[in-house]
């Protein structure tokens, strides 16, 4: 006759359980499929909110009733990212303290809640503050989606989804233009804005767009209420009674079964070493972070670091004026981008403020154009996911900072639409090598500072943004063409880098 004790271990009951045992026997389904439906949002919000400015600017420049110069262009389309690189660090710490669901849901619904704002905006200075203010919450998003997913994951699941989860991605990079065409097509011609007399506000598309994009951190928001805390964090909080109800809950979600062989879950080191990291932050995090600025990885932590702040500065920098700048190589066929650009600027400064509206134009092909460039981007994304193993990191890396940098050269010394358009794709596509660079970073850096390699070398990236959106403001007008070589070069020179990374 068995014993109680031999019965629970056939059954698959024992006294005690890893927390990766434990996160196994929940199984996958339902549960986590919601869960990464969640965490995607989340990701999308990312990159919608901190680039769908680009998208408004034409837009704004239509109605002209904010009268954008080309310092606040570009002052606005660095808002969100400066808002993003000031407070990385803070939502880190704040969700390793309370929580990565409380900092996620906290930021989500203040994603919203600016965003909407933002589309009130009676200057450029209360749009460019709430653009900050946005993408100073969504980056408490942006820095904690992929740890909070992969911690309801076990070892053999989590790669798999988190991987899934950067699809969404590439989906934001089509969301927008969408968008944009939508209200366009759609809007009608003889009424194209609604007059809020309380607040004297001309309620028009581009106001419109606004909402539209904050309903994806709305329904996040919406979505993240009906998720638990972290199992792994109310662990080491030492919640234990807590952390067995939630993985009880998701074992019965995905198995519709309330027989949940864990009663008990050990805490192995690693969860050790987490949890001391988590009781001095601060202290932890000069720990990891000097070694990134000494021998062997201080020449490595340079050349990364570069090379992202390169490509940001190229493709995102650049990326948000590409709308604007679309929309007027529609209006004035067979001209360099630089000759375009000449002929608006001088337009506009000679034009007054009753006259401003009718000198911009917009043509619904420039949304049309930028939809198809990002479901571009979405097929070299899963291009180089095909590709990477067999051509390796290094040489898939330089071709592509190769053939943007060549294409940048090029772009003001062609007449026709078709191939300037051509050679501005590929050269934006420079943007995608941001996952092989991180592939990089995580064959390079050891485990114990690979999370803080990772962070510090996209906050450079993301200055990077800022820099280059700045930059492309004040240059585009002076010195088109050298604008255009410089970032060439700056491409070229990180595929020499990127030749000479470790293995």
């Amino acid at each position: 006759m068995k014993t109680d004790e031999e019965e629970n271990r056939n059954s698959g009951f024992k006294e005690f359980h890893t927390y990766n045992q434990a996160l196994e026997l929940t199984g996958l389904g339902k549960f986590h499929y919601f869960l990464l439906l969640t965490c995607g949002l989340c990701l999308m919000s990312v990159i919608v909110e901190t680039l769908n400015i680009g998208f408004i600017i034409p837009l704004i420049d239509f109605e002209c009733v904010l009268k954008l110069t080309l310092a606040d262009k570009g002052i606005l389309s660095a808002s969100a990212f400066a808002g993003v690189v000031s407070s990385s660090y803070f939502w880190g710490f704040f969700a390793d303290v309370t929580g990565r669901h409380k900092v996620m849901l906290i930021c989500s619904m203040c994603t919203f809640i600016f965003s909407f704002l933002s589309s009130f905006s009676i200057n450029v200075w209360m749009l460019i503050v709430t653009r900050f203010l946005v993408g100073f919450f969504v980056s408490g998003l942006a820095a904690n989606t992929y740890a909070y997913l992969g911690e309801f994951h076990c070892d053999k699941t989590r790669a798999k989804h988190l991987n899934f989860c950067g699809v969404f991605m590439a989906l934001a990079l089509t969301f927008c233009p969408a968008m944009g065409w939508m209200i366009l097509k759609f809007r009608h011609p003889e009424s194209s804005f609604i007059h809020l007399e309380f607040i004297g506000v001309h309620y028009s598309f581009w106001r419109l767009f606004f909402v539209i994009c904050s309903v994806l951190p709305f329904f996040m928001s919406m979505f993240l209420w009906f998720l638990p805390e972290s199992p792994k964090f109310l662990l080491l909080q030492k919640k234990h009674d807590q952390v067995v109800k939630i993985l009880h809950t998701i074992y019965r979600s995905n198995t519709r079964s309330h027989m949940y062989p864990v009663s008990n879950i050990e805490i192995d080191e690693q969860l050790l070493g987490s949890q001391r990291e988590g009781k001095n932050f601060l202290k932890q995090l000069w720990i990891q972070t000097v070694p990134l600025f000494k021998a062997p990885y201080h020449i490595s932590t340079i050349k990364l670091s570069f090379v992202m702040f390169c490509l940001f500065a190229a493709s995102s920098g650049f990326f948000l004026w590409t709308p604007d700048i679309l929309n007027q190589m529609i209006e004035y066929p067979n001209n360099t981008v630089c000759e375009i650009v000449d002929f608006v600027i001088g337009k506009r400064q000679n034009s007054t403020a009753n006259t401003c509206s009718s000198s911009v134009s917009i043509n619904e092909g420039i949304y049309e154009i930028t939809f198809m460039m990002g479901l571009f981007f979405s097929i070299v994304y899963f291009f180089n996911g095909l590709v990477i193993n067999k051509f390796g990191k290094k040489n898939l890396l330089a071709l592509w900072f190769i053939l943007s940098g060549l294409s940048s050269i090029q772009v003001p010394f062609n007449k026709n639409y078709y191939v300037i358009l051509f050679l501005l794709l590929i050269f934006l596509t420079c943007g995608c090598c941001g996952s092989i660079t991180s592939a990089c970073i995580v064959d390079i850096y050891p485990t114990n500072i690979r999370a803080i390699s990772l962070c510090i070398i996209l906050i450079i990236g993301r200055i990077g943004a800022i820099v280059g959106s700045v930059f492309v403001s004040f240059m585009i007008a002076t010195s088109c063409t050298a604008m255009f070589q410089i970032f060439g070069g700056m491409l070229i020179i990180s595929a020499i880098i990127s030749c000479v990374l470790p293995d």
